[in-house]
């Protein structure tokens, strides 16, 4: 099992990484047709919503006693889930 430091760590590497890709893909949608940057754009403010519901998540975490983040911990890994699913579904739609 992971601590909870490393665990924190390991999703914000992962946020910073989905992050850049993001930025990537938001440089080849400025060249894309208008159809392919309103999909992008939308998928984007989902993409961006889920972020913000794991960053969420995390501070909750770093704010939970050592003892009280293993409840915290399932939630982030609710909310990770979602932001996978749109992270990944943009990234295949717009590469």
């Amino acid at each position: 099992m992971k601590t909870k430091e490393e665990y924190q760590q390991r999703m914000e590497a992962q946020l910073e990484e989905w992050s850049a890709r993001i930025e990537d893909l938001k440089v080849k949608a400025e060249v894309a047709d208008a159809q392919a940057r309103r999909d992008f754009e939308a998928a984007m403010a989902e993409a961006r919503s889920k972020m913000e519901d794991v960053r969420q998540k995390l501070e909750e975490l770093r704010q939970a006693g050592d003892e009280a983040w293993e409840g915290f911990r399932a939630a982030t890994e609710h909310a990770w889930v979602d932001l996978t699913e749109v992270v990944n579904r943009a990234l295949g739609r717009f590469k």
